[in-house]
């Protein structure tokens, strides 16, 4: 009988956002497991912990702040109105891929394309996605993993990019353990790399194929290449000025290594346009692009 495998998922999902997360899996009443991811070094009570529910052929993941994380929601209603084209474009990949999708702030249901309106202050939040039918809990173990985890990755990318990720100030003399309400806390999650989290998002709304010449790792590779692609700048990181929001539907594009080799032999560097101008210039080319 398949069950999910926590230790590999955590691993999986540190790498591909950067970040280190602890994850358990137990048995809940009716006989369906749960799946909990927390990141390290966050205290729960301030953090956030991500959830998913896999039922028979299906998966409801859910966001689930801390008792304490008042401020955590503050810096992310903050952060949702420059990130509002990423959560919308990360939105309509889901939906795309038949997901149900819900966002309710403050106890009400809010659009979830609509961040600008979601409220002034968030003060609760929950946000929720459901898939089914889900190729899980099938004969097919490697399928099942596959499924998950592709699911998995999603939910987590439309997490994070509603997270504060910029540096913050340390607030000395804070007890997690047990804070008053509406204390000041420390967002320890503002602590993480952004790039990692731009990177998962661009591959997760423009998918992980070269879109240049087409390669995609998985199809030659299998399993080892799956969701492997290199994420090329469109306009290089030396001329984005301070405090430059990057939109990873926009800003970033998947190439092979091939494809990013030559895109940055040419400066300024070739535009995947461009790239696609060569390879139809020599048919043959494309053939072996990216190995």
């Amino acid at each position: 009988m398949w069950q999910a495998d926590p230790q590999r998922l955590s691993q999986k999902l540190s790498e591909h956002l950067g970040l280190l997360f602890t994850a358990t899996c137990v048995k809940v009443p009716g006989g369906d497991w749960r799946l909990e991811f927390v990141p390290d070094g966050v205290h729960s009570n301030q953090g956030f912990m991500l959830r998913f529910d896999l039922g028979w052929r299906s998966l409801t993941g859910n966001f689930i702040p801390g008792p304490f994380a008042a401020t955590l929601l503050t810096e992310m209603r903050k952060t949702a109105l420059s990130k509002q084209i990423t959560f919308r474009g990360l939105i309509e990949k889901a939906v795309e891929s038949r997901a149900e999708i819900s966002l309710r702030v403050n106890g009400t249901t809010r659009l979830v394309a609509d961040l600008e309106n979601a409220g002034s202050e968030w003060r609760a939040l929950e946000l929720t996605l459901h898939k089914s039918p889900l190729g899980i809990n099938t004969e097919d173990h490697l399928e099942n993993d596959r499924n998950l985890e592709s699911w998995v990755f999603r939910f987590a990318g439309l997490v994070f990019s509603l997270l504060p990720l910029e540096a913050s100030e340390a607030v000395a003399g804070q007890n997690p353990e047990g804070l008053p309400e509406g204390s000041k806390t420390v967002v320890q999650v503002n602590r993480y790399e952004r790039s990692p989290i731009n990177r998962a998002n661009c591959i997760a709304i423009q998918g992980d194929s070269c879109k240049a010449c087409g390669f995609n790792f998985a199809s030659i590779y299998g399993p080892l290449g799956a969701g492997f692609i290199h994420v090329h700048h469109v306009v290089p990181v030396s001329q984005l000025g301070e405090g430059y929001v990057i939109d990873p539907a926009v800003d970033l594009v998947p190439l092979c290594a091939n494809c990013h080799a030559m895109a940055h032999k040419a400066e300024p560097p070739l535009t995947v346009e461009q790239l696609r101008m060569i390879l139809k210039a020599d048919p043959g080319s494309g053939a072996s692009l990216g190995r």
